[in-house]
């Protein structure tokens, strides 16, 4: 299998994994009864880490990109955009465990 069609793959199961995790996130939000239970809301929990499933997808799809155009993959638009999106999700992961909310 090549390189390209690797982290083809990878950056779609990246977008399913942010696309199931954000029901989940959604799914905290909604069915939070108070603040306790809101913070420690077993859906904001599952969304985390199908985020950091996503997030992990994402970075072997840069990876692979990288390793099959042997330069960073940030030469075109599309590239440059899912580096952005990389960045952003690794500062959601981030802001989700320094403040313990999942409406992020």
């Amino acid at each position: 299998m090549e390189l390209a069609t690797v982290s083809s793959n990878l950056l779609l199961v990246s977008f399913i994994a942010y696309l199931i995790a954000t029901l989940f996130f959604g799914g905290a939000v909604k069915g939070a009864k108070s603040q306790t239970s809101y913070r420690n809301s077993r859906s904001g929990t599952i969304g985390i880490v199908i985020t950091i499933i996503g997030f992990a997808a994402h970075i072997g799809y840069f990876i692979t990109r990288w390793m099959a155009s042997g330069h960073a993959p940030v030469s075109n638009m599309f590239e440059a955009v899912t580096a952005l999106g990389i960045i952003l999700v690794a500062a959601i992961i981030l802001l989700y465990y320094l403040y313990k909310t999942p409406s992020l």
